[in-house]
């Protein structure tokens, strides 16, 4: 079993929100996806722990874990970078190859060994280079590299769904979409 978290590392307790700033609220709003796999049933019941304190305690706009969650509870987990919109790869947009290593370095700190690379061959133009980039921290840090693709529905039929869910997101059109 797996789940696509959201991490947003500063943690605001939902009744201290109203008290903040609109630009400390845009800026806590910002979340960033990682994956989790359970390996085994300690994995399982973790995953289980982390979504649910992500709904309970860190329900902002999205369900969201912590950094302090995560290493609480990452016994049975591996975690993989996630796509261009993991912590990793906004490092990497943010700050080129030498902010996303340092981002890797303090990921591979928090997981060790359970810790994965994702390349996803997304036809979209930041992750191409993204891409590279992990080719290349694979072949400088040994880190296992995964190959994975963005799916949001199992079924053909749901797609048109999946695109309404878009324009809501958005706030576009089906036409634009």
């Amino acid at each position: 079993h797996g789940i696509e978290l959201y991490v947003q590392d500063k943690h605001v307790p939902k009744e201290e929100v109203s008290k903040l700033s609109d630009t400390e609220k845009k800026l806590i709003r910002k979340s960033y996806h990682l994956l989790a796999i359970a390996y085994n049933n300690q994995g399982y019941s973790n995953l289980v722990q982390l979504a649910s304190w992500a709904y309970l305690n860190g329900f902002y706009y999205k369900p969201r874990v912590t950094h302090e969650q995560l290493l609480k509870y990452k016994e049975g987990i591996i975690f993989t970078s996630c796509c261009y919109n993991g912590e990793i790869g906004q490092a990497f947009d943010r700050g080129g190859e030498e902010s996303a290593y340092l981002m890797l370095e303090k990921y591979l700190g928090f997981f060790g060994n359970n810790f994965y690379l994702e390349l996803m061959f997304l036809d979209f133009n930041k992750q191409k280079p993204y891409d590279a980039w992990l080719i290349k921290a694979h072949e400088k840090y040994k880190i296992p590299l995964i190959v994975s693709t963005d799916v949001h529905y199992c079924n053909a039929e749901d797609s048109e769904l999946q695109r309404y869910m878009l324009m809501i997101q958005t706030k576009r059109t089906k036409k634009e979409i």
